[in-house]
């Protein structure tokens, strides 16, 4: 019961990616590398930056009413085997463009997230802090 619950929110609460989204998700993935001095990876790699020993998963909230980002199963394991290979330390950046103003927040780890339990970034230093924390 709990989770057809679950599943019928998830899919009233979906909003499909468009090209423009896409596009917007990859601008925000390279100005988030470039505040952490690291490098973006191809577009199906289990991480979306790498700084050294850091894999940094960008999300972006372009639309949508519910202040939370997920992580679907199977691509959480997938990003934690990937961070046991390369010995690495694993963190979610998630920017809400969804109104005049852009904001970032922080979480170390990977999962689904609400934005009230991440830290509000406060400018590139200030990630550069939180990811090599």
């Amino acid at each position: 019961m709990k989770d057809m619950k679950r599943a019928r929110l998830a899919r009233v609460s979906h909003v499909p990616c468009t090209a423009d989204v896409q596009l917007q998700a990859t601008i925000n993935e390279q100005v988030i590398a470039r505040m952490l001095q690291g490098d973006t990876t191809d577009q199906n790699d289990e991480v979306d930056v790498i700084v050294g020993q850091h894999g940094v998963e960008v999300k972006t909230l372009a639309r949508g009413q519910r202040d939370k980002i997920t992580v679907h199963p199977s691509s959480r394991r997938r990003k934690e085997s990937w961070a046991r290979k390369h010995k690495a330390m694993l963190h979610t950046v998630a920017v809400d463009d969804r109104g005049d103003k852009r904001t970032l927040y922080y979480r170390s780890g990977v999962g689904a997230y609400r934005l009230h339990t991440m830290t509000v970034v406060r400018s590139a230093s200030h990630l550069r802090q939180l990811v090599n924390a």
